[in-house]
């Protein structure tokens, strides 16, 4: 049991350190340059070009590219994106340069609401666990 628990704790550390390497710790604001993600805001236009993780869950307002989806959906095809379409942070952008405005801040991303769900998942133990332990 113990055993089958820290494989799991460890399966779980690793789920979430996969999931925190998905988050950029800086975006290309437009006016302001290269600025900690943390420092982005609601309402503040980010440069991604070709190949750059998005730093932040928003809307594009310039360009339509491909965007690799796969971190979050598991989905290996590319998504089609233009103005007003929703991109997430930590995706990729696989095509042509965007130009997107912040809908969130970085502590209520996409990205940062899966890793706290994973570490309220790693900290939870299981009814099933508590049963067995219990003896029933």
């Amino acid at each position: 049991s113990e055993w089958l628990e820290g494989k799991t704790l460890s399966m779980a550390r690793k789920s979430l350190e996969a999931v925190v390497a998905l988050r950029p710790e800086a975006a290309d604001v437009v006016g302001r340059g290269v600025t900690p993600v943390e420092e982005v805001h609601v309402g503040d236009v980010v440069k991604i070009r070709p190949g750059d993780k998005v730093p932040v869950d928003g809307r594009v307002v310039k360009g339509s590219s491909l965007v690799n989806e796969s971190s979050l959906t598991g989905e290996s095809k590319g998504v089609e994106k233009s103005v007003g379409a929703q991109v997430f942070a930590g995706t990729v952008n696989a095509g042509s340069y965007l130009e997107v405005e912040t809908t969130t801040e970085s502590s209520e991303s996409t990205v940062a609401k899966l890793a706290d769900l994973i570490e309220q998942a790693q900290m939870q133990r299981s009814a099933t666990e508590r049963l067995f332990e219990g003896g029933g």
